[in-house]
């Protein structure tokens, strides 16, 4: 059976959305629009060492990832568009 969300938590969503905190469902953030995701499996291991970089280097996943991509295009060849 699957599990109901509370009035509580549909009042407090509701609350939420009105206030501006969250965005509403099925919108985009800015960073992300004209973007689509990418979603790939790693040990934890790799997660943790990526977690690491970004806060030693004051950055994001994100931008280290994009910065991987860019690397791997020019590698092969290809524009740096990531």
């Amino acid at each position: 059976m699957a599990k109901s969300k509370s009035l509580d938590m549909i009042a407090l969503e509701q609350i939420e959305e009105a206030a501006g905190i969250v965005e509403p469902k099925g919108a985009a953030a800015r960073t992300r629009v004209d973007k689509k995701g990418l979603l790939t499996y790693h040990s934890a291991t790799v997660i943790k060492q990526l977690k690491r970089i970004a806060i030693d280097q004051d950055s994001s996943q994100q931008r280290l990832v994009e910065e991987a991509l860019n690397m791997l295009f020019v590698k092969y060849q290809a524009s740096p568009i990531a």
